[in-house]
């Protein structure tokens, strides 16, 4: 019915303004009001394939790994795409070894520091050089 799928889905939370009384009802202060959040995952052709209910402090990362694992479709999620709240350095570490890519957009990029991939690949990313340090210490991930 929706043609074939791909492997790739993108995820983000959306805040949904509720009224006091509900019992899962926070103030976020980002969103400027009281809701609950609920977490998304979008496959590429905008086809919802998972869903959740998060505390507006909850970890967006948590909610990213748990969809992308449990998400009740036949479909192997090779990879997520997401913003800079579901992502995180121990989330990278964890869909590594759950075998998937973490995908982030990472807002202030010129800010934070990176890791190359592998140690002999300096010229690998030109455009990339001021952000890529170091290599990633894969023993220390292990």
């Amino acid at each position: 019915m929706w043609g074939q799928g791909s492997t790739a889905v993108t995820s983000d939370s959306t805040h949904v303004r509720a009224y006091d009384q509900n019992l899962f009802t926070e103030w976020l202060s980002l969103h400027g009001g009281r809701g609950v959040l609920i977490y998304w995952h979008v496959e590429k052709k905008s086809l919802a394939i998972h869903y959740q209910l998060i505390n507006c402090t909850a970890s967006e990362v948590a909610a990213m790994v748990e969809g992308a694992m449990q998400h009740g479709t036949s479909m192997v999620v090779e990879a997520n795409y997401t913003d800079s709240h579901g992502q995180s350095e121990i989330g990278l570490g964890i869909t590594r070894m759950l075998n998937f890519d973490l995908l982030p957009e990472i807002k202030r990029i010129n800010k934070v520091k990176l890791c190359r991939p592998t140690a002999g690949d300096l010229d690998a990313y030109p455009q990339l050089t001021p952000a890529l340090p170091r290599p990633v210490r894969w023993e220390l991930i292990t």
